[in-house]
């Protein structure tokens, strides 16, 4: 078995560099009716669906944008096949192509992309964008129920977006960005290699985010707060009022600086009764936090 994977590997090398001879672009594939050369350019193809009021998608391999516009719409960009788009009782369903391709060789692979376009004036149930391999943009969604976004290797990037329940973003190797997210309920934030990166105004009741390998920066952020990191430092400026403001910060391998004055390895006050909150917690990295209201 071993030597056929490597004589079907060494076949297709040869065919791909047939096929850039005679002007392939890409490479080649296999599937079950045999190899194929890459197709020179991609598919554009960008269709109306009926309206929807939920999002469902689930990608293998694509970058996903999802945006306000005038129309519910879906526009795709691909090299060998078109996901699947469906409208199933009110909820959009985009998914990867049921494509039966075996294995690709590709010199230089296009950028795949899907985007879905809202309307202006509507409001989702509920949002579900899961990927593997690819970026996901998102921007002015606004959901009454959940928003959950999750991504394999890529990066996630979240603006503009007001939820009635819960926001859940989760990321495995990429950055994750958000500008303005605001949701009544509970926001949870992870990523495990890659910064996270909340640049304004993120406000929830309660907001969780934890990271395993990457910078953690907050700006302007509102709620009952929770952070905790492993490797990688924690910088936030935090909307407070009074000097009964909850913060307890602490780190292990690292400083924690309150308002540009160093504090050592901890700092606290308040009582975490008070309402809005801030708790953080760092094992290899400094914590600098502003903005804040302290106790003289």
């Amino acid at each position: 078995m071993k030597k056929l994977a490597i004589i079907l590997l060494i076949v297709g090398v040869v065919l791909a560099g047939v096929g850039v001879a005679y002007g392939a672009h890409w490479g080649m594939y296999a599937d079950a009716s045999g190899f194929h050369v890459m197709p020179k350019s991609v598919t554009e193809v960008s269709q109306d669906v009926d309206s929807f009021n939920a999002i469902n998608v689930d990608f293998g391999n694509q970058s996903i944008v999802v945006q306000q516009g005038d129309t519910y719409s879906v526009d795709c960009r691909y090299l060998l096949a078109a996901p699947n788009v469906s409208v199933d009782n009110g909820v959009l369903k985009v998914s990867s192509s049921d494509s039966n391709t075996w294995f690709n060789i590709g010199f230089w692979w296009p950028n795949e992309t899907t985007t879905i376009t809202v309307p202006n004036d509507v409001t989702l149930d509920y949002a579900q964008i899961d990927n593997d391999n690819g970026s996901i943009d998102v921007a002015g969604l606004n959901v009454s129920t959940d928003y959950n976004v999750s991504n394999h290797n890529g990066s996630i990037t979240s603006r503009g977006i007001n939820v009635g329940g819960n926001i859940n973003i989760k990321n495995e190797n990429g950055s994750i960005y958000l500008d303005t997210n605001v949701c009544s309920e509970n926001m949870k934030i992870q990523n495990q290699n890659g910064s996270i990166n909340m640049v304004d105004y993120c406000k929830a009741a309660q907001i969780t985010v934890g990271n395993d390998n990457g910078s953690i920066v907050m700006n302007n952020a509102l709620g009952k707060i929770n952070v905790s990191n492993h490797n990688g430092g924690i910088t936030a400026s935090i909307v407070n009022l009074s000097t009964d403001f909850y913060v307890n910060a602490t780190t292990q391998n690292g400083s924690v600086s309150m308002n540009g004055k160093r504090s050592g390895n901890a700092f606290m006050q308040g009582y975490p009764d008070n309402g809005n909150s801030f708790t953080a917690t760092n094992e290899n990295g400094s914590i600098k936090l502003s903005d804040l209201v302290l106790q003289d």
